[in-house]
């Protein structure tokens, strides 16, 4: 466990012999981040770390939305 914002995270951290490659933080079964530090992990459509946006354009084009923002509800922060 480590804190973050004054409140305990529970995470988890996956090796890759001796190196740090995965760490997995969530609270009671739901996983809400998942940072990837090592550049050979490709995920499933093999975009790595480090992948440039342009080589990733074409597969995005269509296919991305903006999200709404939760910091400007009611107008104020």
């Amino acid at each position: 466990m480590k804190t973050e914002n004054g409140t305990i995270v529970r995470y988890f951290e996956a090796l890759k012999g001796d190196k740090l490659a995965l760490v997995i933080n969530g609270d009671k079964g739901t996983v809400n981040r998942i940072a990837v530090l090592d550049d050979a992990i490709p995920t499933a459509s093999g975009v790595k770390v480090g992948t440039p946006f342009s080589d990733l354009y074409k597969q995005a084009f269509g296919n991305c939305a903006s999200a709404p923002s939760d910091r400007w509800r009611g107008g104020a922060m």
